[in-house]
């Protein structure tokens, strides 16, 4: 009996583990000052000051503070991307790739920005990226770790 339970409770630790999760959930390890944006078809919010919402001529965009994230993710229509940028070091870049289970399908470095392209089984949202399932993309400027899923939809 004891044996099942272990097993059971094995079990259950891998789902809540590996089973895909939202964006948000995913990355509660992220400072509470860190920028959220969401890249959608539209926002039904108006701004007042509290989120940053505009076209960019592809999609609308929404960034607020990330412990505002949840109520500014409510309104928004048809989710194409989302990511959260924060001041990091080399380290915090690389535990994130650890954090995250991520699965390396690329890596690119262009004068001092490092981007890594990957598969982390935490995310649902995916594309196909040279063949690969990519759902994450991460990437650190010096002094700056953006991380976007399924990429990077806006500005480094």
């Amino acid at each position: 009996m004891k044996k099942i339970l272990l097993l059971l409770t094995g079990v259950v630790i891998l789902i809540y583990t590996y089973c895909p999760k939202d964006f948000i959930d995913v990355t509660k390890f992220c400072p509470d000052k860190s920028i959220y944006t969401v890249y959608c078809k539209s926002i039904d919010i108006k701004t007042d000051g509290v989120y940053g919402v505009y076209d960019n001529g592809i999609y609308t965009v929404g960034s607020c503070y990330f412990f505002e994230a949840e109520s500014l993710k409510k309104h928004a229509n048809e989710i194409k991307g989302e990511s959260i940028e924060f001041y990091g070091t080399q380290k915090a870049f690389d535990d994130i790739c650890d954090k995250l289970n991520v699965k390396l399908c690329n890596r690119q470095k262009v004068a001092d920005t490092e981007m890594i392209y990957g598969f982390s089984p935490k995310f649902d949202r995916y594309i196909i990226l040279d063949g690969n399932k990519v759902n994450v993309q991460i990437t650190f400027d010096g002094e700056t770790i953006k991380i976007a899923s399924p990429i990077n939809l806006g500005e480094y």
